[in-house]
């Protein structure tokens, strides 16, 4: 996918700085980890209080949030400036 999209004719059509970019894509990037990790919490926010176990639930909600505003925008950005690169 990469490959495909490297020479894509919008880099010329609609310009942007790399800057601009990159927060863009960790824009989007944040927002569908959010979506995806919520949509997944969701049934462990319902059913596991409701056994008694409401520690994992907020566990599990704790390091949803710590991958997509820690790890993740990280990992994106070395990957935007390694693909740059090339």
């Amino acid at each position: 996918l990469v490959q495909s999209h490297r020479h894509s004719v919008w880099r010329h059509l609609y310009p942007l700085p790399d800057e601009s970019r990159l927060s863009a894509l960790i824009k989007v990037d944040r927002t569908g980890l959010l979506v995806c990790g919520g949509l997944i919490w969701l049934p462990q926010a319902i059913l596991l209080p409701i056994r008694g176990y409401p520690i994992p639930a907020a566990a599990a909600v704790l390091l949803i949030i710590l991958y997509v505003f820690g790890l993740r925008p990280a990992r994106t950005k070395r990957s935007f400036l390694g693909e740059s690169d090339d």
